[in-house]
């Protein structure tokens, strides 16, 4: 894993997926990068996303922040995110069952919870996903599904200037949002041609 913004030296990606994704044993990979004069293949970072794993391992979808960019003989990295998967190990006592106190999140605006339950040989989990705060969805899943909350452009009083000023604000909504209508902007105090009025938490409709 690199850190996001730091420079790294130009590699050529291996074929075998293991070498990036410990004990898978089949998938692909995402290649991430470009290519540039005196940098063979270009390749920031080597994403992998595997699809079966080892005996006492299981697939789990996980959302990382990938790097990626270049400049004349390094590449500078910045952060994207990507789904994809790796091989997680399985629980082989009710010890190692434990399910998730809290959501954790994901892709970018996704959230996850996994319930497990130890059923005398080995651990069954079960997994929800929802929207994050700001984002809404109607069938979010590890792979995506979720929309950003749309913002808008208002026009907000400035009692400084005694004018308006044009100004775009974010979308919000509270986490497991399903639908645009659950978005809403924040109230402000605007201004038109009629005067000076206080505009409450407007909500999208759809």
């Amino acid at each position: 894993m690199y850190v996001a913004n730091t420079n790294i030296k130009v590699t050529s990606p291996a074929i075998n997926i293991s070498d990036y994704s410990a004990y898978c044993t089949k998938g692909n990979r995402y290649i991430v990068g470009g290519s540039y004069s005196g940098a063979p293949n270009g390749v920031c970072m080597v994403v992998p996303n595997c699809t079966q794993c080892e005996s006492g391992y299981h697939i789990e979808p996980v959302g990382f922040p990938v790097i990626a960019g270049s400049n004349t003989d390094v590449l500078t990295c910045t952060s994207i995110n990507v789904p994809y998967n790796v091989c997680a190990k399985d629980a082989t006592s009710q010890q190692d069952c434990v399910s998730d106190t809290d959501w954790v999140s994901t892709l970018p605006g996704h959230e996850k919870f996994s319930t497990r339950t130890w059923n005398g040989t080995k651990c069954i989990e079960s997994t929800r996903y929802r929207c994050a705060a700001d984002w809404y969805g109607a069938s979010p899943s590890a792979t995506g599904g979720c929309t950003h909350c749309p913002g808008t452009q208002i026009t907000e009083y400035n009692p400084s200037t005694g004018k308006g000023e044009s100004k775009v604000v974010a979308g919000h909504s509270n986490a497991g949002a399903q639908a645009i209508t659950a978005c809403w902007i924040d109230g402000y105090r605007g201004i038109d041609t009629t005067g000076i009025f206080e505009q409450p938490p407007c909500y999208y409709s759809k």
